[in-house]
C-alpha cells in the first residue's frame, strides 16, 4: 500500500543518507537535533522538506525532483493532514535510517 496517493500515482516516502543530505543542506539542523528538540512533532517546513526529499514513486522507486516534491508536499500536508504526514515521515526514517536511532554503546 502507498503511503500516498496524488493525482492517480502512488508514492512511498524513502529515506537514504543523501535525502538527509539534501535536507541539512537546505538550512535544517542535523535531523535527530530536529526530531530530539521538539520530541519529534517537527514543525509545518521541516515536515514539507522531509515529504518533499523522501517521495518516489512506488513503481520505480525513483525518488522525484525536490522542487515537484516540495509541491506535493504542500498538497498531501492540507489534503492528509499534518499529523498522519508527520507519522508517516517518522515510520520511514525508522525504517530506512535505522542507524540515526541506534544508542551508542559506552564502556
Amino acid at each position: 500500500m502507498a503511503d500516498f496517493v496524488y493525482e492517480g500515482k502512488s508514492y512511498d516516502l524513502r529515506y537514504t543518507i543523501e535525502q538527509l543530505r539534501m535536507y541539512e543542506g537546505a538550512g535544517h539542523p542535523p535531523i535527530l537535533v530536529d526530531i530530539y528538540s521538539t520530541n519529534g512533532v517537527l514543525g509545518i517546513a521541516p515536515t514539507l522538506d522531509l515529504v518533499a526529499y523522501g517521495l518516489c514513486l512506488q513503481d520505480s522507486g525513483e525518488h522525484i525532483n525536490p522542487e515537484e516534491g516540495l509541491f506535493i508536499a504542500t498538497q498531501l500536508v492540507q489534503e492528509v493532514g499534518y499529523g498522519p504526514c508527520l507519522e508517516k515521515i517518522m515510520k520511514a526514517l525508522r525504517r530506512d535510517c535505522g542507524f540515526l536511532f541506534v544508542q551508542a554503546e559506552t564502556n
